[in-house]
């Protein structure tokens, strides 16, 4: 089978593409967040919003149990395409599916172990909600398992630097989110049919991702059995990089935990709300980057250290770029944004902390950009 990027000049036209792809699916994505999340505060209430966060909170704080697979899912698929040892990248999706299906479960049994002691010590939740965030909770360890599925299917796209289909993947799973979600709170459901609903649309994202990754991959042949040897360079790869974003997700996610813990709920919401729009130009900036990961890693399977350097020096260039196009209006202008968005009232008092949260971020898009 003849190799599919051959040239110096493709490898940067198809670059190029990415990053334009990944920024579209980017304003896709806030559009959607602009347009929702105000229609899901008033139909929620604080209260409830909260809740909801938190709910959200915790399956992504549960991600720290993949050990990075996802990335390192991209990395090996990308290197063995480099290689063009088609085989290899079906040992590396069947090795890596094995293992977030158990990941999956165990996440799923924890969750379910800890719904009670959740709802009604850990977190400061109302005496009169606690019954419904125990089901939610039980929801919650539904959707990981769920989730976990999608993790090596949406891995796929990216590994084989086509990132038109995961843009259309990701856009359409949000839709479909959004879209499940408003129909049954406007129908009069709860927060406990919202979860269920969100559940619904996991499991129908693992019906489309795996059509993507077949159309991507049309040689994709997944089998439940693990290649220890690869699975050893996998975890190995992948815990490094669960590491190297400890602080990340601690310091994206470990806020609005402890929030639950010392605050009632409807602090969570009002809190979330700025923190979510700075994180927004952040996914953003990180989605441009990781057009450069897989793109690398086919390069170190061709083992071309030149043009490794090369594109990744320019890669930093183009995200410092983009990040004070991003972040300076953004400081300058974000308290006039939550005015007109949520009122003048939740501007006034979420206002200076865009400042503090924009400078983080800036600090932080020096590093979306993976070496090794």
């Amino acid at each position: 089978m003849k190799e599919q990027i051959s040239k110096g000049e493709t490898l940067s036209v198809k670059t190029s593409k990415n990053a334009i792809w990944n920024i579209i699916g980017f304003l896709f994505s806030l559009g959607i967040t602009f347009i929702t999340l105000p229609l899901f505060i008033s139909l929620l209430g604080d209260n409830n919003y909260g809740l909801f966060v938190l709910f959200q909170t915790i399956m992504a704080g549960f991600s720290l149990m993949g050990l990075g697979v996802g990335p390192a899912t991209i990395k090996y698929v990308a290197e063995s395409i480099g290689r063009e040892n088609y085989d290899e990248a079906n040992q590396v999706i069947s090795t890596t599916l094995c293992f977030n299906l158990s990941i999956g479960i165990l996440g799923a049994i924890v969750i379910v172990l800890m719904a009670v002691p959740m709802a009604e010590n850990v977190f400061k939740i109302p005496a009169e909600s606690q019954m419904i965030a125990q089901k939610c909770f039980y929801w919650v360890a539904v959707g990981w398992f769920v989730s976990q599925i999608t993790v090596t299917l949406r891995s796929i796209p990216m590994a084989f630097q086509n990132f038109k289909i995961g843009v259309i993947g990701t856009s359409l799973s949000s839709v479909l989110n959004a879209a499940l979600g408003l129909s049954v709170l406007y129908a009069g459901g709860n927060l406990v049919n919202l979860m269920q609903a969100n559940t619904v649309a996991l499991a129908m994202s693992v019906i489309g991702w795996w059509y993507l990754a077949r159309i991507v991959f049309p040689k994709l042949n997944v089998k439940i059995r693990i290649s220890w040897n690869i699975f050893k360079k996998t975890l190995f790869y992948g815990s490094w990089q669960t590491v190297a974003g400890l602080g990340g997700m601690i310091y994206h996610r470990m806020d609005r935990i402890i929030l639950g813990i010392f605050l009632p709920p409807s602090a969570i919401g009002h809190y979330s709300v700025p923190v979510t729009v700075c994180s927004r130009a952040h996914v953003g900036l990180a989605q441009i980057g990781s057009v450069f990961f897989p793109l690398i890693s086919y390069l170190q399977g061709k083992n071309d250290k030149e043009r490794i350097y090369r594109y990744f020096a320019n890669g930093s260039w183009f995200i410092g770029l983009f990040s004070t196009i991003g972040y300076v209006p953004l400081a300058l202008f974000g308290k006039s944004f939550l005015s007109l968005w949520i009122g003048p009232e939740f501007a006034k008092k979420s206002g200076d902390l865009f400042v503090i949260i924009i400078l983080s971020h800036m600090i932080l898009s020096t590093s979306v950009i993976r070496y090794n």
